[in-house]
């Protein structure tokens, strides 16, 4: 089952999809910047309040939230393909989620802008590539375990969510591997393509636990 689940794991990087849901995830990662600049940068004395306001809110409150949504998307949107359910991505999903369910929503964001925030202190594992990562784990597993008319994914097929240290281990070193070959893919593809292209590709090899830990559940439901 753990050589399936990285089989299938590493088959989703397979998918044009994963690399758009990474362009998405670092479109809305930057959307303040996006929106601010203009208006900011206009003048010297809108550059000076942005960078202030920035560097002391910014890694505090601003990152945080905007990470957790940028993950909840990425998440919800990958999640039939990484799933092994489908071979499309759920665009409409997570928006659906936004008008339907803002309080499902502003929780989850709500507990991942404080993991977020937390590992961003922890030695070590704040400047991992595999932060995204356990971000989006934890975006799924929350999914997974919400409740639609009192009865969760996880209830509905029995969905074991935690799996036990061996698997999560090896996840993590065929993950670093899998990182590190990105990193010289997005090293070599930088030299001839724009970083619009080059970045999501690298961001996507930082998910690839996460594609592991999907499609270890998506065995489960297809069992």
């Amino acid at each position: 089952m753990f050589w399936d689940a990285i089989r299938s794991g590493l088959n989703t990087l397979a998918y044009w999809e994963v690399y758009a849901c990474g362009l998405q995830y670092l479109l809305l990662l930057w959307l303040p910047m996006i929106l601010l600049y203009p208006v900011l940068f206009a003048s010297d004395r809108g550059a000076a309040i942005f960078v202030s306001v920035y560097t002391f809110l910014g890694p505090i409150f601003i990152t945080p939230i905007f990470q957790g949504f940028a993950t909840f998307v990425f998440v919800i949107t990958i999640a039939p393909i990484a799933l092994g359910l489908a071979d499309d991505a759920a665009w409409y999903l997570p928006w659906n989620v936004v008008l339907q369910e803002p309080a499902s929503l502003i929780k989850m964001c709500g507990i991942l802008a404080v993991v977020v925030l937390a590992t961003s202190f922890v030695p070590f594992l704040g400047q991992s590539p595999f932060v995204v990562s356990i971000n989006a784990c934890i975006v799924l597993y929350l999914f997974l375990k919400s409740s639609e008319d009192g009865s969760s994914f996880q209830e509905t097929f029995g969905l074991i969510l935690v799996p036990n240290l061996w698997f999560i281990s090896g996840f993590i070193v065929v993950g670093f591997v899998s990182f590190l070959l990105g990193t010289i893919l997005m090293a070599v593809l930088s030299q001839f393509l724009t970083s619009v292209v080059a970045l999501p590709i690298g961001l996507s090899f930082g998910f690839v636990p996460f594609f592991f830990y999907s499609a270890w559940i998506g065995q489960q439901i297809g069992s």
